[in-house]
Order: C-alpha cells, then sequence, then structure tokens
C-alpha cells in the first residue's frame, strides 16, 4: 500500500444546494502516505454525476499541481513510520456552473486525469469508488431545495481492484 504515491482523502467540503448558475465551492483535504511524488502536472478535477447512470454532467479543474502533494520524510525501518510525517495538502476551487444545468440532485466526485485523453487515469486511496476512475463525495443540489441529506447512504460503490476500464492516451503528434 505504501510503494508509490497513496493519496487519501482526509476531508472534502461542499454545499448540500447550489442556486441554478451559481458558484459551487470544493474543498479538499489530502495526504500522500505512500513513498513517493507524482512525477506529472496530471489535472484533478471536480464533476457532478448524474446519480442513475454516473455520467459526467458538468466538469472543473482545480487549479492545483499534483507533484507537490508530497510523502513523508525519513523513514524509521524499524518503527515502519516516516520521522516527518506526509504534510497535509489543502486545496479548493469556485467554479461557476452553468445555467443550462438541469435543476435535480447530482452526485459530487473527484478525479484526476491524464492530461493527453482527458480521463480518470489514477485512483485516490477510499473506498468511494465508480467503475472508470471518479470517486463520488455526495450529493449536490441544484436549484432547489435538498430532499435529501448530502452523505452517500444506500449508495453501492464499485470495487476499484476490478476496474480494467482505466488507460492512458497518448497524444497524437
Amino acid at each position: 500500500k505504501t510503494l508509490g504515491y497513496r493519496y487519501e482523502l482526509d476531508e472534502v467540503r461542499f454545499p448540500s444546494a447550489v442556486a441554478r448558475g451559481g458558484t459551487l465551492e470544493v474543498g479538499v483535504r489530502l495526504r500522500n502516505t505512500g513513498s513517493a511524488p507524482f512525477y506529472y502536472r496530471w489535472p484533478v478535477t471536480a464533476s457532478l454525476l448524474d446519480p442513475v447512470t454516473h455520467q459526467v454532467v458538468w466538469e472543473g479543474d482545480f487549479e492545483t499541481d499534483i507533484r507537490t502533494w508530497l510523502p513523508g520524510e525519513g523513514w524509521d525501518m524499524a518503527k515502519h513510520v516516516y520521522a516527518k510525517p506526509a504534510p497535509t495538502v489543502d486545496f479548493g476551487g469556485r467554479f461557476a456552473l452553468p445555467r443550462t444545468l438541469a435543476d435535480g440532485s447530482y452526485i459530487l466526485a473527484l478525479a484526476v486525469l491524464d492530461p493527453a485523453g482527458r480521463r480518470p487515469s489514477l485512483r485516490f486511496a477510499t473506498r468511494n469508488y465508480f467503475k472508470g476512475g471518479r470517486h463520488p463525495i455526495g450529493y449536490v443540489t441544484i436549484g432547489e431545495v435538498p430532499t435529501r441529506a448530502p452523505g452517500l447512504f444506500g449508495v453501492k460503490f464499485d470495487d476499484p481492484n476490478g476496474d480494467q476500464t482505466l488507460r492512458y492516451d497518448q497524444k497524437r503528434q
């Protein structure tokens, strides 16, 4: 579990409701509890998914550089811990939602995308996972009064270990 990077989500902050055409504010706190950084700048996104099909209906990029999500330092072989633990990484985004986005409830999800094909290709260390590489966080209601709690109670997650859909695209020259 600790070979390479391992991005553990500690907290994701978001509103349960946003006015149509309003601003969705999302804050993320995580740690890289693995043993290495990620060496390329890949986009990190927030998206709103259709709650039935899990298809993306809207997506926005955070202003964060994944290469700065560093692991701890000074591995102690006897104790199996870092002398200096992984720093906490905080980032967020303010996303203007299109007025054309239909009123209703959506699932907020996070993903790290391969920049060549703009599809999820890196997983966070969390059980919240949908096949295809997106990590559902909670419900956000657009243009209406929420009729459900923001938590994902009753939502069935997929097994990330069995997902064979993640792949990389090569840029065409």
